[in-house]
Formats: C-alpha cells, structure tokens, sequence
C-alpha cells in the first residue's frame, strides 16, 4: 500500500512539472509574439498619399507603424489645426512623417501649431509658407527631422523648443531671423548651417544643444543673443564674422570644451587673444569671455568690466588679480570656479553682480574694496571654505542669500553703512557664532540667519523695525538676544508687517526662545 502511494505521488509531482513546463513554454511564447509585434510595428512603414480633403479621414483610419504622409492641394492653417488635433488623438506607436511640401495655399505654420505632437516624427514645410509661428512645434519630442521651405523668412520664438530628438535641420537662405528659444533643449542637434540671410540669433536661441559640434555663423549676423549657446558643451570653436556688433550676456557661457574664438580681423566690436582663448570688445575694455581660465590669471590693465559668465566654470582657476582699471564683475562672472583660493579684488570696482562668486568652494577669504556700494544676490552663496569677509564703510545693502550656505564662516561685522541685509543673506552659515550688526541697518529679510545653528548671541540695533519671517529659525544655539529698543515689537502673519500681536522684548533669553522658535514664523516689527 505504501509503494502505491509513493508511486501516486510521483506521479502526481511529475504531473506538476510538466504543467509548470508547460506554462513557461506559453509565457515565453507570448512574451516572444509581444516582443515580434512591437517590431513588426516598428518595421511596418507606410507610404500615403492624400488630398486635403481626404487627409484628415485618411490620418484618423492611422493604426499603429510608421506612415510617411504626402499631402497635395490647397490647405489653410485651419486645415493645419484640425490636422494636429486628429494627429493627437492615434494610438501609441503610431508615428508621421508628414510632407506638406506640394501643398498650396498655407502661408503660415501658426502659433502652437503642432504643439506636443507627439507622433510627428518629421515634418517638410512648402514653399509658400514664410513664418513658423511661436512654440509651432513646440515639445515635438519624437520630430527627428525638419526641412523648412525656401519662403521661410522668420522662425517664432519657441518654434523648437523641446524637440528632444531633432537632428536635423535645413534652414533656407530665406530667412532672417531665429527668435528666442527656437531650438532651445534640443538635444540631438548636431550640426546646423545657418544662412548668409539670417540677421539676428535670439535670446536662448541653441541654449542646451549639447550635442551640437559646429555652428557656421554667417557675415550677414549682427546680433547674438542673450544666452544664445548656452551649455552647447560639444562646441570647440566658434567663428565670429566682421558682420557681428552685438553678443550677449552668457552667449557662449558654461561651453566647457569651447577652446577657441576665430574673431575676423575686421570685425570693429570684438577681438581675441591668446591663441583665441579670450574674448574682448574691440579696445580691450570689456572681458566677455575666458576659455578654459587655469592656474594665475592677471587681467590686462585696459580691462574696465568683467562681463556676466566671463569665467564661468573654470574649474582649473586657482588665483586672480583684478587691475584697479575694472569697475564692475558682472552677475556669475566667477561662478563654479571650484579651485580659486584666492582672489584681489580691484580697488575701484562699486559693485559685485548677483552670483559673481556663487560656488566657489576653494575661496577662503576675501576683502572687499571700500568703493563697492552693494553686493549682489548669492554674491558669495555656497562659498563653503569662506572663513572671513571684510565690508567695508561703503557697501549699504546685502543682498538675497549674499553669503546663503558659507558654513566655514565664523565671524560677520556689518558697517554702519549698511541699512538692508536681504533674504537669506547668511542663511546656512552653521559655523557663524558672531554677527555685529550695523547701527544703522533698518531691516533683516525673511530667512536672514536662519539655520545659523551656532550663534548664541545677537543685539538688535535700535534703528531696526523689521524682523522677516524665519529670520532666526533653527539658530539652535541662540540663547540672548538683545533689542536696544525695547518699546513696542508686534509679531504677525502678514507679509504687510500690520495687523499684529504685542510682545515685549525686555528680557535676552525669552527674545531668543521667541525668535528662533515660539514665534519663528511671523513678522516682527515695531510702530
């Protein structure tokens, strides 16, 4: 009896593996027919040719695959609008190439045009159309290819933007301008030529193309806009042609394998030295940009202004020496230079751009000359090694998270010259155990010192009459704080700094518990 039970039970097991066997079979099976479908429908490609009065019925019949659609007659752009509104509504993995290029009629690819059209794959644009309008084409993420008919004389703004899979462009001689943002974030574009016609590169025009390798700016160009290259990072040269009178702030910034500017000989704005690794204005006045900045670095004596982005990301710049010729540092003009230790500030410079020094993690000290009258917004933000800073007599406002996140900072006197220390000025400074205020400052911003964590200790000057929100939150350490006016404070939760509560502020370490805690999040002022 037991062998038949032992032999049931084999039998039973055996069974079991088999239907186990089985089951894989048909799920590798079916994962393998899923696997054949979705190819098959990358491979299924589909060549139609429609009128335009059939071709919304022909798009809407569209399954899954790959179509190549060729329209004919005469189309409008309300042809055009109900085109991408069929276009939308395919089914996944249905993608369109569509050639309007014998079309009649169409003068304009509107505003929005084919915004997110997500299934245009390519698009070829007729010859009678002679402007793309903003944000045409705008978020396309899977349009690879564009061919723009000869009529074009004007690409909108955002006609591009985010087309993250374009690679290829062909831009007539038609046209004269590239608006602001046209092809910003796409970042498959590699080359581009653009045309002897063009006469202006907007604002943010190429901005993240970070596979573009080469640009042919024409001599027809006058202007290069604001941030027009930004971060094209696979840019090595780049030409500028005698035609060029403007280049923008940050045009070819944080292009960090941008070794060389070939400045035409004629051009009467700009020049280059060093084997073009710097770019000037033409008398040598303004610095715009330093490629590739290491080691020591004098700037000449001509040099009046150091321009926005002038060295941005130089990673291997070590020290610098500002001749007392340069009056302004323009707004990052240092940013992420993460080995500068030590920096000579101009005697004669009055102002420090927002962000001039912002993460410059290798900086330990700096002085401040006594004819800068402000420093500007994250002036010094993130500057971790930054044990001490001198402001002098002359500076009369701190701006927004001037010195945000400098945690090796230990000590702060601000002059009486001061009247403002913005929001965030010291937030973050989790070394700073003293802070002297001016006698004349009148406000402390929202987050001023909060996170100081510490300080213990801190007088408010009797000309004070605001307390920003969180000003002293997360100051763990705060034990005393001192109001050398103790009349009447008012905390409140409205930004107009009205409307409040009374609280006295007679006693040092109820003042602290109170600031830094009880009340951490209103407004604090005094009538």
């Amino acid at each position: 009896m037991t062998k038949i039970k032992d032999l049931l039970l084999k039998m039973i097991t055996v069974f079991a593996v088999m239907m186990m066997v089985m089951n894989c079979t048909e799920a590798v099976s079916d994962n393998e027919n899923e696997s054949t479908k979705t190819e098959k429908t990358k491979e299924k490609v589909v060549d139609l040719e429609v009128t335009a009065n059939n071709v919304l019925s022909a798009i809407s019949e569209l399954s899954a695959g790959t179509y190549n659609i060729k329209v004919t007659g005469k189309i409008s752009s309300t042809t055009i609008s109900e085109i991408k509104s069929v276009l939308t509504r395919l089914v996944s993995e249905t993608y369109v190439n569509l050639d309007l290029s014998e079309t009649t009629g169409l003068t304009s690819i509107g505003s929005s045009a084919f915004y997110e059209c997500t299934v245009l794959t390519s698009v070829t644009i007729p010859d009678s159309v002679t402007t793309i309008g903003s944000s045409a084409f705008y978020g396309c993420s899977n349009l690879a290819n564009v061919t723009i008919g000869n009529g074009v004389t004007t690409i909108g703004d955002y006609a591009f933007y985010g087309c993250s899979n374009l690679a290829n462009v062909t831009i007539p001689d038609s046209v004269t301008t590239i608006g602001d943002y046209a092809f910003e974030y796409c970042f498959k574009l590699e080359n581009i030529t653009i045309p002897n016609s063009v006469t202006s590169i907007g604002d943010c025009a190429f901005y993240y193309c970070f596979k573009l390798e080469s640009i042919t700016i024409p001599n027809s160009v006058t202007e290069i806009g604001d941030s027009a290259f930004f971060r094209c990072v696979s840019l090595t040269s780049v030409t500028i042609p005698e035609s060029v009178i403007e280049i923008g702030s940050e045009a070819f910034s944080a292009c960090t394998n941008l070794t060389t500017f070939n400045v035409d000989a004629n051009n009467k704005y700009y020049s280059s030295a060093d084997d073009g690794v710097i770019l000037y204005n033409k008398d040598k006045t303004e610095l715009v940009v330093y490629l590739t900045a290491s080691g020591n670095i004098t700037i000449l004596d001509s040099v009046t202004t150091i321009g926005s982005y002038a060295f941005y990301g130089c990673v291997g710049l070590t020290s610098l020496t500002i001749p007392d010729s340069v009056t302004s540092i323009g707004s990052c003009a240092f940013k992420g230079c993460t080995d500068l230790t030590k920096i000579t500030l101009s005697a004669n410079v009055t102002s420090i751009g927002n962000y001039a020094f912002e993460g410059c993690t290798a900086l330990t000290s700096v002085t401040i000359p006594d004819s800068v009258t402000e420093i500007g917004y994250s002036a010094f933000e993130g500057c971790t090694a930054l044990t001490s800073v001198t402001i002098p007599d002359s500076v009369t406002s701190i701006g927004y998270s001037a010195f945000n996140g400098c945690t090796s900072l230990t000590s702060v006197t601000i002059p009486d010259s001061v009247t403002e220390i913005g929001g965030y000025a010291f937030e973050g400074c989790t070394d700073l155990t003293k802070i002297t205020l001016s006698a004349n400052v009148t406000s402390i911003g929202n987050y001023a010192f909060r996170n100081c964590s510490v300080l213990k200790s801190i007088t408010i000057p009797a000309n004070v009459a605001k307390i920003g929100y969180y000003a002293f939150n997360g100051c763990t350490s705060l034990k005393n704080v001192t109001f050398e006016d103790t009349s009447t404070w008012y905390y409140t939760s409205s930004s107009s700094y009205s409307s409040g509560t009374s609280i006295t502020v007679t006693d040092t370490a109820t003042n602290a518990t109170n600031l830094a805690s009880t009340y951490y999040d209103k407004y604090w002022y005094k009538k």
